[in-house]
């Protein structure tokens, strides 16, 4: 399916702030564009890094994020957020309905540990937190292919 007909809820339908829709839209097409690059063991070297498993990583080289950490970033640059911090932002000010996006559930991910995720995965989850409002961390991470194979 291509980008122009993917469906996206509305921000009321995901129960989220119109300044998180925004800024969600935003990064799911600089990760669809490849622009976040994974960093898994979060050495920040790079401006746009991806790692789910810290909101914010910054050094003089660049920044790693998870993906709550990059749409408050979004959202500080258009303030439309009162956190003062990445960190603050994931773990307390988010809108409930993203806390399965910002944290994938150990058991749907197989264990697998958050710094292994990829920019892809990311972009998978996205996809269908937008379209259905869970992220299906599952499929996203490929999980359901390894069911096919051995089916």
């Amino acid at each position: 399916m291509s980008d122009d007909h993917r469906i996206v809820l509305s921000a009321p339908a995901l129960r989220i702030t119109a300044g998180e829709h925004r800024a969600l839209l935003e990064i799911r097409d600089l990760f669809a564009k490849g622009v976040f690059k994974h960093d898994p063991a979060l050495e920040a070297d790079k401006p746009d890094g991806f790692n789910m498993d810290q909101a914010e990583t910054e050094t003089s080289c660049g920044t790693t994020c998870c993906i709550g950490g990059w749409v408050w970033a979004a959202m500080s640059r258009d303030r439309t957020t009162s956190s003062p911090t990445a960190g603050r932002y994931v773990t307390h000010d988010r809108s409930f309905a993203l806390r399965a996006l910002y944290y994938p559930d150990q058991n749907e991910i197989q264990d697998m540990a958050y710094s292994d995720i990829t920019p892809g995965a990311a972009l998978c989850a996205i996809d269908s937190f937008l379209a259905t409002g869970d992220p299906d961390w599952y499929r996203a991470c490929g999980f359901h292919l390894v069911e096919d194979q051995l089916a």
